[in-house]
């Protein structure tokens, strides 16, 4: 997917994503479209190249994260809970 620059001026960022689907390894094509983006802009900087399952993958873990945290806070809540009202 590509925007022209003309379309991305309402984001702050100024930043631009190009998207490749490929048929097997993505892994494995991303120096040949580096390649194939510097052969028409030798200055154009490519800062981050990942592919899909990745970028899944790192949303997966920080929303994983999330909530076992949250599930702490939770399991404290109950144990204090318990041992406040708790009576023998």
């Amino acid at each position: 997917m590509y925007v022209p620059d003309v379309q991305w001026t309402e984001y702050h960022d100024r930043a631009m994503w190009l998207v490749v689907r490929v048929h097997g390894d993505a892994g494995a094509l991303t120096g040949a479209i580096k390649s194939a983006v510097w052969s028409i802009d030798k200055d154009q900087p490519i800062v981050h190249a990942s592919t899909m399952d990745a970028l899944v993958a790192r949303s997966a873990g920080e929303r994983r994260f999330a909530f076992l945290i949250f599930e702490a806070f939770a399991l404290a809540a109950l144990a204090k809970n318990l041992l406040v009202h708790w009576r023998p």
